[in-house]
């Protein structure tokens, strides 16, 4: 049953119903609820998850994520998938299955691990693929 909510105390309120890290992503909670949430609030910025087409294939058809769907890399996905590979070296598809298979607690926990600094410890966006701050202390 898929979960709409606005409880953002709710751990699985930061996945995606397409398989992305919404967690990590600087807008989220701020101008963006994330595409779980009901609401449609003065601080939710990102009108076009109201038309995603995944987001209402996952409800009409009451999955939590498109992992549960037995046509996991559908029509719907194909461009999503292949832009966030692109531009951003995030697999859709493979976060899907890691969901599946190491349930969403666990996921979530790998998330933040990956998407922390070893050095500042700080949190990074996905989008960014690194910290910004450490990001020079990096390369020395």
């Amino acid at each position: 049953m898929t979960k709409i909510t606005n409880d953002f105390s709710d751990p699985d309120s930061v996945i995606g119903m397409c398989g992305v890290f919404c967690g990590g992503c600087p807008a989220y909670q701020k101008t963006c609820y994330g595409c779980r949430s009901a609401s449609k609030g003065p601080l939710q910025k990102r009108k076009s998850k109201w038309k995603c087409k995944k987001r209402i294939c996952i409800i009409e058809n009451q999955l939590n994520h498109c992992g549960e769907c037995i046509k996991l890399s559908c029509v719907l996905r194909k461009p999503l998938e292949k832009r966030y590979l692109q531009n951003y070296n995030i697999d859709l598809t493979k976060n899907c299955h890691q969901i599946r298979t190491l349930g969403s607690h666990s996921w979530i926990q790998s998330q933040k691990q990956k998407f922390t600094c070893p050095y500042c410890t700080l949190p990074f966006s996905p989008y960014d693929q690194h910290c910004l701050i450490c990001s020079p202390l990096e390369k020395n």
